[in-house]
């Protein structure tokens, strides 16, 4: 079962961490995520929980995925940073790049075979 105090308090710790990170204050973040400083406050206090657009815009200002805040998995943000790079490429650009990591990956097992 979901502990939900420690589930917002977790959220609001890490709202916090990656805010200070950016270096932002929490009115420029307010700012930047179209919300009231005091929602932002009680977001990063835990002590209540926040509307699902509220926890996309915070997240988005951020730029760290939803889940993230909600669950602290940093393979989450890892995804979540790679798909934002993945999406700036145009359909050409994806697609050698995919070669690339093809290209690489086969590399990788004929080293490790050689081993």
């Amino acid at each position: 079962m979901i502990d939900s105090e420690k589930l917002l308090s977790g959220m609001g710790a890490r709202i916090v961490e990656r805010r200070k990170q950016l270096n932002l204050s929490q009115e420029e973040l307010a700012e930047r995520a179209e919300i009231s400083v005091q929602m932002l406050s009680t977001a990063e206090r835990g002590a209540k929980a926040i509307r699902p657009i509220n926890l996309l815009k915070i997240s988005q200002a951020l730029n760290i995925s939803s889940d993230y805040l909600l669950t602290g998995s940093e393979t989450s943000i890892d995804n979540f940073l790679l798909e934002s790079k993945l999406n700036s490429l145009n359909h050409k650009q994806r697609v050698a790049l995919e070669n690339i990591i093809d290209n690489f990956i086969s590399v990788c097992k004929k080293s490790e075979d050689e081993d």
